[in-house]
């Protein structure tokens, strides 16, 4: 997000710095006005899915956006939609959510849950758990191998993360919220 400017998005559309000013009052707006467009590109699934068939679209169209435009889950971690339509996937999964029978705090925290745990995830597979790929090689490995030997262990599967493993941690929310809708 440090290297977005105005004037480098006037110097990309070939316009003059204070036209986009007549539109975005500052790079806060741009980067609101960003992430609305990238939101809203993301697929909504049909309104007579079960809930769960309407997370695992919203979170696989998710994922494809910000495959498509990685900086999307930066945007989405850091930013409040701010339109309509940015809301429309939100809006979408607390509907199916309340029709499958959830109170209204447990739609808002599965809602939380989802959400966040899916940005979490798509931002973790982007930069692996240590940030860059090359981050065990910052960490002094002998300290690392004694203290963190689970770390250790898990490192080729913390640094990679495949279609597979997504649905996978998808499917982990899931059970979990289906045991708390049938046990309150």
């Amino acid at each position: 997000m440090r290297a977005v400017s105005m004037q480098r998005l006037a110097g990309r559309l070939g316009v003059a710095t204070m036209t986009l000013y007549g539109r975005i009052t500052g790079k806060d707006d741009m980067l609101d006005a960003m992430a609305a467009v990238a939101i809203e590109a993301i697929d909504l699934p049909a309104p007579d899915l079960t809930w769960q068939d309407t997370f695992r679209h919203l979170a696989r169209s998710l994922r494809e956006a910000t495959q498509r435009h990685p900086a999307l889950v930066a945007l989405i971690m850091t930013r409040q939609p701010t339109t309509i339509s940015a809301l429309r996937p939100l809006e979408t999964l607390l509907a199916a959510l309340a029709r499958a029978g959830f109170s209204d705090r447990d739609m808002v925290n599965a809602a939380h849950l989802m959400m966040g745990g899916l940005t979490g995830l798509l931002l973790a597979e982007q930069r692996g758990v240590f940030g860059p790929r090359d981050g065990f090689q910052r960490v002094n490995v002998i300290e690392l191998t004694t203290q963190l030997p689970t770390i250790v262990r898990l490192a080729p599967l913390l640094s990679e993360t495949s279609q597979t493993d997504f649905d996978d941690a998808v499917e982990i929310v899931i059970t979990g919220l289906v045991d708390r809708l049938a046990n309150g």
